[in-house]
């Protein structure tokens, strides 16, 4: 097994356990909340900042999952009536360009997390670099299976002759 294969599966692997757990606990963190809060009377002080920084961590994984899975919206209306040569070098012109993006987000997104690391939570009392740190990780997980993408259709534009969209 070639060694990009292998990023590319443990980081999916990673992914998608981040992503299941992630939603699993914040389904139970808000049902708890109601549970506590309307048949006990006890509001739980710590549940809605803790579901807030779950949704965060499932929203910057998700994108990664929508780059993977190719299930992001897109355009593919007149890309799909180009030869197949000239789809793939639309898709690799489209992936340089979000590489690119991605390249931008990742130092400002790195940036801000190391100056997050001098703030706490109010309710939970969690370094904020903690919940934040999701968005250079994720940035690196885009550029990751952007790369990725790229590859095979430079693949299939000199190689292969086979359709992408």
């Amino acid at each position: 097994m070639k060694a990009e294969n292998v990023i590319i599966k443990t980081l999916t692997k990673l992914e998608d356990i981040v992503l299941i757990f992630c939603l699993g606990i914040m389904g139970i963190v808000l049902f708890s909340q109601v549970v506590f809060r309307y048949f006990f009377s006890i509001p739980l002080m710590w549940n809605e900042e803790l579901s807030r920084y779950l949704q965060i961590w499932i929203a910057f994984l998700g994108i990664g999952y929508g780059i993977r899975n190719n299930s992001h919206i897109s355009m593919t209306l007149f890309v799909k009536k180009l030869p197949v040569k000239a789809q793939a070098f639309v898709g690799i012109i489209t992936n340089l360009i979000m590489i690119a993006c991605f390249a931008y987000f990742l130092p400002g997104a790195t940036r801000f997390v190391i100056d997050q690391n001098q703030i706490s939570s109010s309710a939970m009392q969690v370094k904020m670099s903690i919940v934040y740190f999701v968005a250079p990780f994720g940035g690196f997980i885009y550029i990751c299976y952007t790369l990725a993408d790229t590859y095979i259709r430079i693949k299939s534009l000199f190689w292969e002759n086979r359709e992408i969209y």
